[in-house]
């Protein structure tokens, strides 16, 4: 999907992978590391596959931004709702759901994704 922008902007990576993504990625890495040494630090280190799972699905919703690809925002919204629901599962009392909610779905869903970037777009 990535490599059909290029082409089609007839740009380098480089300029794909510019400023914006770059501080995208480093608010995620604060975030992510922030958070999870928040939550544990909280006593809850159970928390952060759900954290985790959150804090992707966000970033997804600027890197569509960013790089135009209205796919990431259905990626963004599965993936956050994930996270959501890992941290219901901790308040419903329920917390072995955690790891399923939080990190096995999203990593599936991530797979599924990743599948259906190489369908091609129409009109290309």
């Amino acid at each position: 999907m990535l490599r059909r922008r290029l082409q089609t902007r007839r740009c380098a990576p480089a300029v794909l992978f510019g400023r914006s993504y770059w501080i995208i990625v480093a608010i995620e890495a604060v975030a992510l590391f922030g958070g999870i040494r928040l939550l544990s630090g909280m006593g809850h280190p159970e928390l952060g596959v759900a954290w985790v799972a959150f804090v992707v699905g966000t970033h997804f919703y600027a890197l569509g931004s960013v790089f135009k690809l209205g796919r990431f925002h259905i990626l963004a919204t599965v993936v956050t709702l994930c996270g959501i629901a890992g941290f219901i599962a901790f308040f419903a009392g329920a917390p072995d759901f955690i790891p399923v909610l939080g990190g096995i779905i999203p990593g599936f869903v991530l797979l599924a994704f990743g599948l259906w970037a190489l369908v091609p777009l129409e009109g290309h």
